[in-house]
């Protein structure tokens, strides 16, 4: 398996280094489609419009002003116009950043309309990627003592919680994921006047930074005729609430976290009750690196389910990122229902999501693992030797003699126990 080059930039940052702190900003970007850059500008710019032109002190002027008795809402809305603008000026000069790349793919598309030769079109892919880049991006900002998620993409956070007097735990999500598959996000399309046909056939982000030909140059798609760009960077603001003391856990995901949990078997509904296993696994160990222990186990059972399906081909995981942030004490590992030890079970294929049909999507292969639990039971050296010697069937099964080989299969399956040995035998009685 091979990893793609995705890249992702995390952050932590608080005014002090206690738990009354004024404020804490967590973040993090991912790129979409080649869009390193793009999430590097977005890395850059937002610290400093957070802490250097005082987005930070804005927004807790904003919580301060709020009546301490409104609701999560009306918490959001007094920052959520204040964050709208942080978006829009990070994304307007990440924009005029990449004016010299907008110029250099103008000029090859007209180049490569007049000499239509492999070389210029290869060469306007090119420049067409330097400016399709994209970026998705959570931050999660604590002030004052309330959580606020600010989102733009298919990054997500969740907020793991435990309730000690009745001895549940349970998982949630605090943001969408802005894409197509967002009953919301369809219904703003749609109002754009998007059909459905158009809808699907877009597979990025319907909000993050970037993304141009889903933007200003949407016009340059003839699949595409909305009457705005479809694709904004107006961010969700989420949360509002004060955190109390049975919030245990935030956590970011990068969007191929939950990809990864897909590809192994677990459906979308139950990736958040995935993650709150894995996090309570690593926690019952008593260790401090929890986001990359978490992901080394994520890892271990995308191979593991990759070695027992046999699905071929075999499927590429994305680079994944992980932040973990405890915001309390005393998270009870044991409170958490323990995930079956057999990674079969957990990885088990026929649970995997298939989009074109009900069987298995491994039921044609043959199993991937041979049985010696009746090894003891075949004839032993002392025993009567069997009519043809091993030596013999071996030579011949090298020969690749399969007719001979499939009659030696039915009268004398004491011999197959070696796994390529077995699987052939599989497959002839087949």
């Amino acid at each position: 398996m091979e990893d793609t080059d995705n890249e992702h930039h995390m952050f932590r940052l608080a005014n002090k280094q206690f738990t009354d702190a004024k404020f804490k900003l967590y973040g993090l970007i991912s790129d979409i489609h080649r869009g390193v850059s793009c999430a590097q500008a977005v890395r850059d710019k937002l610290l400093y419009y957070m802490l250097l032109e005082q987005g930070v002190e804005n927004a807790l002027r904003e919580v301060e002003k709020t009546h301490s008795m409104s609701s999560s809402d009306i918490f959001c809305k007094s920052i959520r116009s204040l964050m709208v603008q942080v978006f829009e000026s990070i994304e307007r000069e990440y924009f005029n950043s990449i004016g010299d790349d907008f110029a250099a793919f103008y000029r090859q598309k007209e180049v490569a309309l007049t000499e239509m030769t492999l070389e210029s079109q290869q060469l306007l892919e090119r420049t067409r990627e330097k400016v399709s880049g994209a970026a998705s991006t959570a931050i999660a900002l604590i002030v004052e003592g309330r959580l606020f998620v600010i989102s733009c993409g298919t990054v997500r956070a969740l907020l793991l919680s435990q309730n000690d007097c009745e001895g549940t735990t349970k998982v949630e999500y605090l943001n969408q994921q802005h894409d197509v598959l967002n009953p919301s996000e369809r219904e703003r399309l749609l109002g754009l006047g998007l059909s459905a046909e158009q809808i699907s056939l877009i597979n990025t982000p319907t909000r993050c930074f970037g993304n141009f030909f889903l933007k200003g140059g949407y016009l340059d798609n003839s699949n595409l005729c909305p009457e705005v760009e479809p694709c904004s960077v107006e961010p969700t603001i989420c949360g509002g609430f004060k955190i109390g003391l049975h919030h245990k856990f935030l956590i970011l995901a990068s969007p191929s976290v939950f990809k990864t949990i897909q590809q192994i078997g677990i459906s979308s509904a139950e990736a958040g009750n995935y993650l709150m296993r894995k996090i309570a696994a690593v926690i019952a160990q008593e260790s401090c690196d929890i986001s990359q222990l978490v992901l080394d186990d994520i890892c271990n059972d995308h191979c593991l389910y990759q070695v027992h399906s046999a699905v071929q081909p075999v499927t590429r995981r994305e680079s994944m990122a992980l932040l973990c942030v405890k915001l309390n004490e005393g998270f009870r590992s044991e409170m958490v229902q323990a995930s079956t030890s057999k990674v079969l079970e957990i990885v088990d294929a026929s649970q995997a999501d298939t989009s074109n049909s009900t069987k298995k999507p491994n039921a044609h292969l043959i199993p991937s693992y041979v049985d010696f639990t009746t090894f003891d039971s075949h004839c032993s050296s002392d025993s009567e030797e069997p009519a043809i010697p091993r030596a013999d069937i071996i030579a011949k099964l090298r020969s690749y003699d399969h007719e001979w080989f499939k009659e030696i299969c039915e009268t004398h399956p004491e011999y197959f126990i070696d796994s390529k040995q077995y699987a052939c035998y599989e497959r002839c009685k087949r």
